[in-house]
């Protein structure tokens, strides 16, 4: 900042200039780029290639695009979830009555080992 108001003779009192950047690397030898501009900028200034239009499978029908998404009828969709959610519900139940017979099993289990514990206890 003091550089900017020092000219003439007394600029040297601002002490030394800045040495001027030192030019960017070379990419490593595993590193093939092919432009010569750092990445960020080489995203803005080359264009990527055109995209060629992927066509659409012919429907069975034999119909034109208007019938490209037959298969996803709003009934079927429907449906489709109905069963998903149903199916869930089914699987967590049975989960959830695995778990309370197992926690029903463990705590008889342990029960168990503790009466046999005390009697061990009360017989010495």
């Amino acid at each position: 900042m003091m550089q900017m108001f020092l000219r003439g003779p007394l600029s040297s009192l601002a002490g030394p200039r800045r040495a001027p950047p030192l030019p960017a690397r070379p990419p490593p030898p595993w590193c093939r780029q092919t432009l010569r501009l750092p990445v960020h900028r080489r995203l803005y200034r080359v264009p990527p290639p055109p995209r060629r239009k992927r066509e659409a499978p012919p429907s069975p029908t034999g119909a034109g695009a208007g019938m490209v998404l037959e298969s996803l009828r709003p009934r079927v969709v429907r449906w489709a979830l109905l069963a998903a959610f149903a199916a869930g519900v089914l699987v967590g139940w049975q989960a959830s009555r695995a778990r309370r017979r197992f926690l029903r099993w463990r705590q008889r289990r342990l029960q168990r080992r503790l009466d046999a514990a005390r009697e061990q206890l009360e017989a010495t």
